[in-house]
C-alpha cells in the first residue's frame, strides 16, 4: 500500500511500512522517511534560503562527516523542474554508502531532496528510492 505526505504545497507518496517522521519550525519542516533496511530520505523545506545554498550547505556537512566522499555534481528533473544537486559514494565503517542530494525551488523556499542507501541494501531500495522521488510534486502540478 502507498501513503501520502502534503505540506506548505509539497505532496509524496511512499511505501506505507516505511516509517515517517515529520518535524516542523515555524514554516520550515523536515519529512524523515525510514525503510525496513538501511535506506533512508528526508525531505527538508526551508523558506530562508536559496536552492543552491542548500544543496552546498548539505555537501559540505557530508564532507565534515565523510572527508574522502566523492560527490559529482547532477542535474535532473524533479516534479516538473531543474534540480541540481549531486551524487555521492562514501564509505562508513561497516558499509559502501550511495546518496543523492538533490534541490529545487519550490513554494516560498527551497526544497532539499537527500536519500542514502548502504551497497547491500541497494538491489531492493534504490528503485523504491527513485520512485519517492518521482513522486513529488510542488505547487502548480499538484493534482
Amino acid at each position: 500500500m502507498i501513503a501520502s505526505f502534503e505540506r506548505a504545497g509539497i505532496r509524496f507518496q511512499f511505501p506505507e511500512n516505511w516509517t515517517l517522521n515529520d518535524e516542523t519550525d515555524g514554516e520550515d519542516w523536515v519529512a524523515t522517511l525510514e525503510t525496513p533496511g538501511s535506506a533512508l530520505m528526508v525531505l527538508t523545506y526551508r523558506e530562508d534560503v536559496e536552492p543552491a545554498e542548500l544543496g552546498d550547505e548539505t555537501i559540505e556537512a557530508l564532507r565534515e562527516e565523510y572527508p574522502d566522499l566523492d560527490a559529482e555534481v547532477t542535474v535532473e528533473s524533479v516534479a516538473g523542474q531543474t534540480a541540481i544537486g549531486y551524487d555521492v559514494d562514501f564509505i562508513t565503517l561497516d558499509s559502501a554508502v550511495t546518496a543523492k542530494v538533490r534541490v529545487l525551488e519550490a513554494a516560498a523556499g527551497a526544497l532539499l531532496i537527500f536519500w542514502q542507501l548502504a551497497e547491500k541494501d541497494r538491489e531492493h531500495y534504490e528503485s523504491l528510492l527513485n520512485a519517492v522521488m518521482a513522486s513529488i510534486q510542488t505547487g502548480a502540478n499538484l493534482n
